[in-house]
């Protein structure tokens, strides 16, 4: 039986049903009751017995369930699709348009109390947050998710761990990001039969922050393991996800073939799912393997057809880090004035949101500075790149800027101030693992 509260809840819902059918409260009550035993209902003062609800059920012409819970048996089903649709169009490029599907969905599950729906549109919304690059909204979003799938297992949680670990990553805190997909493979190992899926989906997820954080042995270990694992999952969107981490820890080994290989098979998979945002990654990722080959005209074109032909897939993380690459393409091509425009212009976009790739594009600008002859813009730039990597912790940038760093001063004559930046760098390469 319900209770008081549910009872005002109940009497309001049959009211609603009942303007909503253009039923009067004599047209309800015929012919076993009376529109003011009905009125009583509707105001909450008269508690309906189990044979006067299945009255009103059919005479509204709704199930009992939907009478008692305000759930049409659609409902689920419906939501569900909404969701998906919303997520899809993430992926076609407009997380913006998406971002509000997701959060009308998720109030209207929240208002249902459909707990599946409620996650997969939290899932939905902290992926379109994190395209947006509101990274700390997103992060609040997995949290919350996460908090509410505690009594879930372990591998039903992994899409909100997942989510978590990536803004840490992002938000430059890779030991945060590397302790939560770290705790969270440790669960799935000691659950029975946990899901390949949930495997794979970490296993990618460690690629990224491992390798940042200077463990290149663990990084190289989990790009195995996940190799290994990948047939076995039926999942195209994590296998397509885990081939794209992959060739990033590729391309930083100097394997450009191998890397493009990878990123082919992420590239057919993204375009069977029709995700164009995931092929303007790719498109980014096999620029940077052209450039590892020294196929700077190749690289070149790659890099002019995602800035003209991105469109809204392309994220601002998307078009810096596009920016910084054709920067580089340019300035190795013998023109450093524009390698330096371009730098400029990638630094503005990225303002402080995303500071890994500020630094990627003071590192790139001193370079042009030293081809145009003005080393001490160079030396400037690069501290500020060093001073972004000491604050992210990323100890091979570190020791790579600080190299840059002292040579530069070695060569003017500035040689105390050029030993204590290498040992500031060797200090770092101390802590590569």
């Amino acid at each position: 039986m319900v209770t008081d509260t549910k009872q005002r809840q109940l009497g309001k819902r049959i009211r609603k049903l009942r303007l909503q059918k253009g039923l009067s409260q004599e047209a309800l009550a015929e012919p076993a009751y009376s529109a003011a035993y009905i009125s009583h209902v509707e105001h909450g003062k008269r508690r309906p017995s189990q044979e006067t609800l299945t009255h009103i059920a059919r005479k509204l012409d709704v199930t009992l369930e939907q009478l008692l819970t305000g759930r049409d048996p659609h409902d689920d089903l419906r939501l569900e699709i909404e969701i998906q649709g919303a997520i899809a169009q993430i992926h076609a490029g407009d997380a913006k348009a998406a971002r509000k599907r997701l959060e009308e969905a998720r109030r209207e599950a929240e208002g249902l109390a459909y707990g599946r729906a409620l996650l997969r549109a939290d899932e939905g919304l902290g992926l379109a947050l994190l395209r947006m690059g509101e990274t700390d909204r997103a992060l609040g979003v997995f949290t919350r998710a996460e908090e509410v799938a505690s009594a879930m297992i372990v591998e039903e949680r992994t899409p909100f761990r997942v989510g978590r670990a990536r803004c840490l990553f992002q938000l430059g805190d890779f030991s945060g990001a590397l302790h939560l997909l770290e705790s969270h493979l440790a669960g799935l190992r000691a659950s029975e039969g946990a899901d390949p899926t949930a495997f794979l989906q970490v296993y990618a997820a460690l690629i990224p922050p491992y390798f940042a954080a200077g463990y290149l042995e663990r990084a190289r270990d989990v790009a195995s393991k996940g190799l290994e694992l990948a047939s076995r999952v039926p999942d195209p969107e994590q296998r397509a996800c885990f081939y794209v981490n992959r060739a990033g820890l590729l391309l930083t080994q100097g394997e450009p073939r191998d890397a493009l290989a990878s990123l082919a098979l992420a590239e057919d998979l993204f375009r069977q799912l029709g995700w164009h945002a995931e092929t303007v990654k790719v498109g980014l990722m096999r620029a940077m393997a052209f450039i590892e080959q020294d196929d700077l005209a190749v690289a070149e074109g790659v890099l002019r057809e995602v800035l003209d032909n991105g469109g809204d897939a392309m994220t601002k993380s998307d078009r810096v880090q596009a920016l910084n690459h054709l920067a580089h393409v340019r300035r190795r091509s013998g023109h450093p004035e524009e390698a330096v425009t371009l730098t400029s212009a990638s630094i503005k976009l990225a303002g402080t949101k995303f500071p890994n790739l500020v630094a990627e594009a003071y590192r790139e600008a001193g370079l042009a500075h030293v081809a145009a002859g003005e080393q001490d813009k160079a030396v400037t730039l690069w501290r500020r790149a060093l001073k972004l990597y000491q604050k992210l912790g990323n100890h091979e940038d570190i020791a790579k800027t600080a190299r840059l760093i002292g040579d530069l001063l070695m060569e003017s004559g500035r040689t105390q101030e050029a030993v204590d930046i290498y040992r500031s760098g060797l200090g770092s390469m101390g802590d590569l693992r």
